[in-house]
């Protein structure tokens, strides 16, 4: 259903786009949705679970982008307390770890996308004192996937993140 949702919301925003569904890649890995864009861009849109395998993700990941295609991650999320569980889950410690910048965080049934991306604050010898999770919840339609592979939205995620992060540090 995950994957129905993003298909949709994609051939909505790009009317002419070029699309497949599970797409095999030449390396024999398969993307679930696939896009061809008029700019050139190709980008392929993955749905998991939340116990998704780091490993599996960082595999696939790079296979992407051996190939220059960029990639954009849903993590299925069934309700707002999944986002509070964050810290739980042994795939967001080790993107975290791995310095990956946020999670998209797919609420099926009302059609949100909850963005997470960690905070720190370190000390004068760079270690870290405290952290926290900075999220902040999108309908779907107010957010725009580009060729890229950025996730745009408004208001602008960053901009939020970035004044949040001030004040928590």
């Amino acid at each position: 259903q995950g994957i129905g949702i993003i298909l949709d919301y994609m051939k909505e925003t790009y009317k002419d786009i070029k699309y497949e569904f599970r797409y095999k890649l030449p390396n024999n890995k398969y993307a679930d949705l696939y896009f061809n864009f008029e700019d050139g861009n190709e980008l392929a849109i993955e749905f998991e679970r939340q116990d998704l395998d780091f490993e599996y993700w960082e595999e696939k990941h790079n296979s992407f982008k051996s190939l220059n295609i960029n990639d954009l991650w849903f993590i299925k999320m069934d309700n707002d307390e999944d986002v509070n569980k964050l810290y739980d889950l042994s795939f967001y410690k080790r993107v975290v770890l791995n310095n990956v910048s946020e999670l998209l965080l797919l609420n099926i049934e009302n059609r949100t996308v909850t963005i997470a991306r960690k905070m720190e604050y370190r000390n004068e010898f760079n270690t870290v004192i405290d952290n926290n999770v900075f999220k902040h919840t999108y309908k779907l339609s107010d957010t725009k996937v580009l060729s890229s592979g950025e996730f745009v939205t408004t208001p602008d995620f960053n901009n939020m993140y970035n004044e949040a992060n001030v004040v928590f540090n």
